[in-house]
């Protein structure tokens, strides 16, 4: 429960995309909870609400947002501003899930 945010923002830092990642790696975290003997659907979630956190470091997003807002070659600063906000909240989700399957 701890890791399955952090895979699945991972994914959609890859990608760009929630949905894509949770194809990605879904039979994974699925799989990998069967074999722990841990609920698969928490597992799951875990991961779809970390993807859904990963977003707003896809380089993908950050580009578009920079194409719609007019900013040019402002990646990096918009990473550096959201990376700290994005590892904090990937790493409350991993605590708690990992509190709610204690």
């Amino acid at each position: 429960p701890l890791f399955a945010p952090f895979i699945g923002a991972f994914g959609a830092f890859m990608t760009g995309s929630v949905t894509v990642s949770n194809v990605m790696f879904g039979h994974l975290f699925n799989m990998a909870a069967i074999n722990l003997s841990m609920n698969a659907n928490l597992i799951l979630s875990l991961g779809v609400v970390g993807a859904a956190a990963g977003n707003m470091i896809a380089l993908a997003d950050i580009l578009t947002a920079e194409a719609v807002t007019g900013v040019k070659n402002g990646e990096i600063r918009v990473l550096k501003g959201t990376i700290i906000p994005c590892l904090t909240y990937l790493l409350i989700l991993g605590v708690v899930g990992f509190i709610i399957l204690k």
